[in-house]
């Protein structure tokens, strides 16, 4: 996908997901953003185009329940809809079995939890990179953490119930 198409398809994600359109303009522009929707539902994502291949990370919780669902729209997705991902932020890994939906207006995507507690989380504010290994897609992915920190913060506040 070519980076215009990433910038048009991020901007139908952020009015999908009733973001005003200057906060998908800036998702658009500089990366992660957290925020809390109208229902109430903390959400942390970014948009990454890699080079003919993007990568979208939108996770989402709901507060107090201690888990978060990670879903990584993608290119295509294998024909068996339960997929293994591994997540590598540094030295720390997650490894999940993921739920595929191949179809919708937001497919293909992958879907999958990870518990707050995992600690993946503290990884991501402190490393460069994000690492998604998946035979969902032809290579491993490299997603930048640049500008996460305090995006995640937030979101981690707002998954716990208390203020970032």
């Amino acid at each position: 996908m070519r980076r215009g198409r990433v910038r048009a398809f991020v901007l139908l994600i952020g009015v999908m997901l009733g973001l005003p359109a200057q906060a998908g303009d800036l998702l658009a522009r500089a990366g992660w953003i957290s925020f809390v929707d109208s229902a109430g539902t903390p959400k942390l994502m970014l948009a990454v185009p890699d080079d003919m291949h993007p990568v979208f990370v939108y996770i989402f919780c709901e507060p107090g329940s201690g888990m978060a669902t990670w879903s990584l729209d993608l290119d295509r997705l294998p024909r068996t809809h339960s997929v293994p991902v591994t997540l590598r932020v540094g030295p720390t890994e997650a490894h999940r079995d993921g739920v595929g939906q191949a179809e919708g207006p937001t497919a293909p995507y992958l879907e999958f939890a990870l518990p707050l507690r995992h600690p993946l989380w503290d990884a991501l504010a402190t490393q460069r990179s994000l690492v998604v290994i998946t035979p969902a897609l032809p290579r491993a992915q490299r997603v930048s953490l640049q500008g996460i920190a305090e995006p995640l913060r937030h979101f981690r506040a707002a998954c716990r119930g208390t203020r970032g």
